[in-house]
């Protein structure tokens, strides 16, 4: 499989490869894109040690606008994913699509 993209958003902050899936989770490795520069705060909370139980501060908006893009162009909702503190891993688990 070649290369996924990781958006927040309308930016790619992230190229993701090697994607490996246990169950519902995917586990895969991650370089950060200069564009990750736009979300530093964010990312900076999801790589830090936080509060067992604590709630995300809501100005981070962490659980909205997460997507991966396959080699075709088709974009997946996921939601947010935990990005390891070293930035150089990542897992999710993929959005139900909605289907009529």
């Amino acid at each position: 499989m070649k290369s996924l993209k990781l958006y927040r958003g309308a930016d790619v902050i992230g190229i993701v490869s090697d994607p490996a899936q246990e169950g519902p989770q995917i586990t895969a490795d991650l370089k950060l894109t200069p564009a990750a520069a736009n979300h530093k705060e964010l990312l900076d909370y999801m790589m830090s040690k936080k509060v067992r139980g604590q709630d995300p501060p809501e100005s981070l908006n962490l659980w909205e606008d997460w997507f991966i893009e396959d080699e075709n162009g088709v974009k997946r909702g996921i939601f947010a994913p935990a990005i390891y503190p070293d930035a150089k891993f990542i897992s999710w688990r993929w959005r139900r699509t909605e289907t009529n």
